[in-house]
């Protein structure tokens, strides 16, 4: 009778097994297509505000969601601190646009993005 119990635990526990790891997997593959929707609609927000702007101004980030770049904060800060300089240079304007982590963060040209970002490539290969 013993035997027949723990036969038939064993089999239970053989089912919930397979059953835990298919519920996994599919957790997981919910996990990555919420991400990546996550980062399409990150995406098509600075799009929108690009265009609801009009103007040929992005954040760094922004820059960097819309080229597919991932960059860190502290890179960017450091981006963003670049692309002051060539505007300054330049006697280009920055803006401002409203940001939810740092209150205000500046826009650039894209040009300027641009030529911050081809630095940035030549000096990380």
């Amino acid at each position: 009778m013993t035997s027949q119990v723990i036969d038939l635990l064993t089999q239970n526990l053989i089912q919930l097994t397979a059953i835990n790891k298919q519920y996994g997997i599919e957790l997981h593959s919910i996990m990555s297509n919420l991400s990546e929707q996550k980062n399409r609609t990150e995406v098509l927000e600075v799009k929108f505000d690009a265009l609801i702007g009009g103007s040929d101004y992005c954040t760094v980030r922004g820059y960097c969601k819309l080229n597919e770049i991932r960059i860190s904060e502290r890179e960017a800060r450091n981006l963003g601190t670049k692309a002051g300089k060539i505007c300054r240079q330049k006697s280009y304007e920055t803006g401002k646009v409203p940001d939810e982590r740092h209150g205000q963060v500046n826009s650039y040209p894209i040009e300027v993005l641009d030529e911050v970002m081809e630095l940035y490539k030549n000096k990380t290969q």
